[in-house]
């Protein structure tokens, strides 16, 4: 019987080691996963979110959006690209020509168009992260995901606007991604697509012209990819039967829509009467060329050469400076703008990360004002001032790196 005991127990001793073990392998896989379970979790969030404005129809979707997709589907989808149909690049036409042969809901295939792209937006916003921070880091990575998913502009724009400011963007950031891994074909081809949906590309063209400048890290025909590209967007509408000189002159016209200089947008010409457009438009155009012109020179003079941190940087202050200065800007424009200065800050400045918030809290207000009549228009002025004093933080922090830090690391910013 003693051994019959001895040998019980020596069975319930082993099965406690033996689920011991299933606990550790179970935790430990677990552990393993955390950052893909958190990853999970956010992404089911961000979508559930999203849903809830899915029905909410926004002036810009009933008097503008709506009726294109309607005149498409009218003109038979495809071959509606024949007409001069709305204000919008071919390739965002081509999409909703698109989804006019599909059964569904023209609302929520338009808003999940974009809410797509919101995702690819936050991908890429983590795999760029992922790239640059200690692989130890996981959280950083984790913390931008949410951020860019959970930005209250964000949410506003594709799932409840119906906008589709963040296709671009996307393609911005894919773009930046590639030019860290030196993929500089990729670069320039993800640059072209932005181009093509969207003509606030040109905000960040002056950054990768200015790495050009000071890096020489690739050839100048790469920016060939950016027209090559642009034409090649607009054949399915010349195809359809639309006239080539009215498909490639979409931008050109788009310049002249809004006669004002600020479209609901805190920027330096809220001091200023609407009614001085004519005046103050050119100037404003010329203010940015003289600023990037004498911040090029500055860099170049000192030789220095832009590296990862640099680029995102410059980048950020770049599109800031644009949305800012330049005339007839709406408030939605300032998304790439928040984007770039809420990666940028996650990344390399945590400690000040509450800088990043203002702009992005101003941006919200303006948003609110356009979807749910949040009347603060009367503090535009403040707003104003509070941004360009956040831009400007953001130039002499920049050039505090170059003329101090950068001095010590060799001429690398």
């Amino acid at each position: 019987m003693e051994v019959l005991n001895s040998f019980g127990q020596l069975i319930k001793g082993s099965q406690i080691i033996s689920m011991y073990k299933w606990e550790g392998q179970l935790l430990d896989g677990f552990a393993k996963r955390i950052n893909t379970i958190i990853l999970a979790i956010i992404t089911v969030a961000a979508i559930l979110i999203r849903l809830q404005g899915m029905e909410y129809v926004s002036d810009d979707y009933r008097l503008f959006i709506e009726p294109w997709f309607e005149q498409l589907k009218a003109a038979g989808g495809l071959a509606g690209l024949a007409q001069p149909i709305g204000d919008y690049n071919i390739p965002y036409l081509l999409i909703m020509a698109v989804l006019t042969h599909l059964p569904f809901p023209p609302l929520f295939m338009i808003k999940a168009v974009s809410v797509f792209f919101e995702f690819v937006c936050a991908i890429t916003a983590l795999k760029l992260t992922d790239m640059i921070v200690d692989r130890q880091s996981k959280w950083i990575s984790a913390t931008v995901y949410a951020l860019v998913l959970f930005s209250p502009i964000v949410l506003l724009n594709g799932a409840f606007w119906g906008q589709c400011d963040y296709i671009y963007i996307a393609f911005i950031l894919l773009s930046f991604y590639c030019y860290h891994k030196a993929h500089y074909n990729n670069t320039f081809i993800f640059l072209g697509i932005a181009l093509a949906f969207k003509q606030q590309t040109l905000f960040i063209l002056p950054l990768f012209i200015l790495v050009y400048l000071l890096n020489r890290s690739f050839s100048f025909t790469r920016f060939l990819w950016l027209p090559i590209i642009y034409l090649g967007a607009g054949l399915p509408a010349v195809i359809a039967g639309r006239p080539w000189d009215d498909v490639y002159l979409i931008y050109v016209r788009q310049t002249g829509t809004y006669p004002s200089l600020s479209m609901n947008m805190p920027n330096i010409w809220r001091i200023f009467s609407k009614d001085q457009y004519q005046t103050f438009a050119v100037l404003g155009i010329w203010m940015v060329i003289i600023v990037l012109a004498l911040m090029t020179a500055c860099l170049m003079n000192k030789k220095y050469r832009l590296d990862g941190q640099g680029f995102l940087l410059m980048g950020t202050i770049i599109s800031g400076l644009c949305v800012m200065i330049l005339p007839a800007m709406h408030e939605r424009y300032v998304a790439l703008y928040c984007l770039l200065i809420t990666i940028y800050f996650m990344i390399y400045e945590r400690r000040k990360f509450y800088i990043s918030l203002i702009p992005n809290f101003i941006a919200l207000i303006t948003y609110l004002h356009y979807l749910y009549d949040l009347d603060l228009v009367g503090y535009y002025t403040i707003l104003a001032v509070v941004n360009g004093t956040v831009l400007l933080y953001m130039i002499v922090y920049a050039f505090n790196k170059i003329f101090i830090k950068v001095t010590a690391d060799g001429g690398s910013l």
